[in-house]
């Protein structure tokens, strides 16, 4: 993992319970998330209904091959997660909240340099604390959050540039792009920038064009 960025881990689990609400669980393991229908005792042994909303929902995802239904559940793989549209996403609302922190971003060494490397730095108001993270979620204090994109990315941007070889690092058509993506990301992620990054402002085009011009004399200039 990236500096900063600590794994979940499972201990002697397979699957890791992430939330509950209307007869329904939320699973997490290594690469996948899954619903599944799990009714609770309440008081007076009376059965929780289980909210058939959800369960229809997810039967139209699964007939456009959005997830994978078994006797497991209904189980997205992270990148289907990734994949749902804003409206798709929504059935997953309710099993926990969003994370709460805000990210800073701070550099080991300068760009260019080999051992070039981001950490980034995760607060609570003006207090430092240090959640697990896997796929969309993360966990805090026991408790499991959802990624809004904009940070996920970031996180997986921030993890595939400090996985780059040293050699690499050193060059500049290398390291580069991988670095303005991640500002680029961490502006859309609300994240700050020490003061070194700040100033670090790299400018990486889609396209870029030539124009040749050729005067009436017959010179060519570009």
């Amino acid at each position: 993992m990236a500096y900063g960025l600590h794994k979940i881990q499972f201990g002697t689990a397979s699957t890791l319970l992430v939330g509950h609400r209307d007869g329904w669980d939320l699973l997490v393991d290594n690469s996948h998330l899954t619903l599944k229908e799990a009714p609770r005792w309440a008081l007076f042994g009376v059965q929780e209904s289980v909210d058939p909303h959800l369960k229809t929902r997810l039967q139209a995802l699964t007939n456009e091959d959005k997830c994978e239904h078994s006797a497991e559940g209904y189980r997205f793989s992270f990148e289907e997660y990734r994949g749902l549209g804003a409206e798709e996403r929504t059935i997953f609302f309710g099993f926990c909240g969003w994370l709460p922190c805000s990210i800073q971003i701070h550099h080991h060494h300068s760009l260019g340099h080999p051992d070039f490397a981001l950490e980034p730095r995760f607060r609570v108001g003006s207090r430092a604390v240090y959640p697990e993270f896997l796929g969309p979620l993360a966990r805090l204090e026991g408790q499991f959050f959802l990624l809004p994109d904009d940070q996920w990315t970031l996180l997986d941007q921030i993890g595939a540039l400090n996985s780059l070889p040293a050699g690499d690092k050193g060059v500049p058509e290398r390291i580069l792009p991988q670095w303005a993506q991640v500002a680029k990301t961490a502006a859309l992620a609300d994240a700050e920038l020490d003061e070194y990054l700040g100033a670090e402002d790299v400018v990486v085009p889609e396209k870029v064009s030539i124009d040749v011009l050729e005067d009436s004399s017959g010179r060519t200039s570009i």
